[in-house]
């Protein structure tokens, strides 16, 4: 780790630790929540999975196939369970999980969902590092990608 980073991640670990592990997961996702938007953004602009609203990635949610409730933590910033959603299907629509399924199917497969439904069933506990870790790889993907 080159001494910038490490710099960055003593500060933000010193910050994590002054907070409950659900407040640095949840500071964390929001990051992770703004990358998938990001990465799925073609010229600002994000296809929501369920219905095809085309919204400016700012104004879309990303949305969790699986919910990312505390017993399935492993899943919450797995790349297949979170895909760009405009806010009417993510929030109104309670996610229109039958069409993200099929989404999902076009997808990753059905094998992939197999994955997936095994992967929320393993416990999994972060730890403020891993948090950090993530949230630093994540804010430097968010800068590249951010345009400009």
């Amino acid at each position: 780790m080159n001494s910038v980073r490490q710099m960055r991640y003593n500060k933000m670990l010193n910050s994590f630790r002054t907070k409950q592990i659900g407040a640095c997961i949840g500071v964390t996702a929001r990051d992770w929540q703004l990358l998938v938007r990001l990465r799925h953004a073609v010229d600002g602009y994000c296809t929501c999975v369920t219905c095809g609203a085309i919204q400016h990635y700012k104004d879309m949610d990303a949305g969790h196939f699986l919910p990312t409730i505390a017993k399935n933590r492993s899943v919450t910033f797995h790349p297949w369970n979170c895909y760009p959603q405009c806010k009417h299907c993510n929030s109104w629509g309670n996610g229109q999980q039958n069409q993200y399924r099929k989404f999902l199917e076009s997808e990753i497969g059905q094998d992939g969902l197999a994955t997936l439904e095994k992967i929320k069933n393993e416990t999994k506990k972060w730890t403020r590092e891993e948090l950090v870790e993530m949230r630093l790889e994540f804010r430097d993907e968010i800068k590249r990608l951010t345009p400009g």
